[in-house]
């Protein structure tokens, strides 16, 4: 399955792993564990997903050995979605973490500096920064939820958004952004042009903030989406009244 954003600078040593909030996956081996585990995965089996969101997690799940080449699932797809929600799931999903991201874990992530964490996936894997970045986003996510021990330089580190290409590209964020990407960040934020012209101070309260927002499940019913992406609305504004 082609992979988006192929395009980057490492090696491709490896497939590109999750890029979808983790979350999802969850969401997703609930929905398996209560109506079946299909006998081929396709978006047939996805409707509850956005078509773009469909599309990352069958990328997931073969990144991660769950689905193969033919869409059929794999016996680690059913072992973990058979023990979803029962005391041995996050033991499962903990050697599926550790099976496939060896080019990370070789790192003592309790010590490694941000810089060392950001160039385990630049150089091993072959995609652009934004991918990058949401790979880095679910694996964090994955290892706190199954005890996988982060230090405190990469727990808080600020990762830089790619500036490729020149000058500043991004716009403030479409309608529905997270659905579309199925990013677990909030749209716009500080490099997405709503803190531009703010004095450092300002910019780096914003996005301290930013980092308490919520993360965004496409997963979420519709009514929740809504109320999210007001509440985010209201920030932005709010931001924009007081002169940032």
């Amino acid at each position: 399955m082609a992979e988006e954003g192929n395009e980057g600078g490492g090696t491709g040593a490896y497939p590109t792993p999750p890029y979808i909030a983790y979350r999802t996956l969850g969401t997703l081996f609930g929905d398996f564990k209560e109506h079946g585990l299909p006998p081929v995965i396709d978006r047939s089996v996805l409707t509850r997903f956005s078509g773009g969101v469909a599309g990352q997690i069958m990328s997931a799940l073969s990144s991660l050995g769950l689905m193969d080449d033919k869409k059929k699932p794999t016996q680690d797809l059913a072992e973990i979605v058979a023990a979803y929600e029962t005391d041995d799931y996050k033991p499962r999903l903990r050697q599926l973490i550790e099976r496939n991201y060896p080019y990370v874990l070789k790192l003592n992530l309790e010590t490694a500096t941000p810089s060392m964490f950001a160039d385990a996936f630049k150089n091993n894997l072959g995609a652009k920064e934004e991918v990058l970045r949401k790979c880095r986003t679910f694996f964090l996510q994955a290892a706190r939820d199954v005890g996988i021990a982060i230090g405190p330089r990469i727990e808080n580190a600020k990762f830089p958004r790619s500036r490729n290409g020149g000058g500043r590209k991004k716009k403030l964020a479409p309608a529905h952004p997270a659905t579309e990407h199925g990013a677990s960040d909030p749209p716009g934020g500080v490099e997405g042009g709503g803190t531009r012209g703010a004095s450092k101070a300002d910019t780096e309260l914003v996005s301290q903030l930013l980092g308490k927002f919520p993360d965004f499940d496409p997963a979420w019913p519709d009514d929740i989406k809504a109320k999210w992406f007001a509440g985010f609305d209201q920030f932005m504004a709010g931001i924009k009244g007081n002169g940032g």
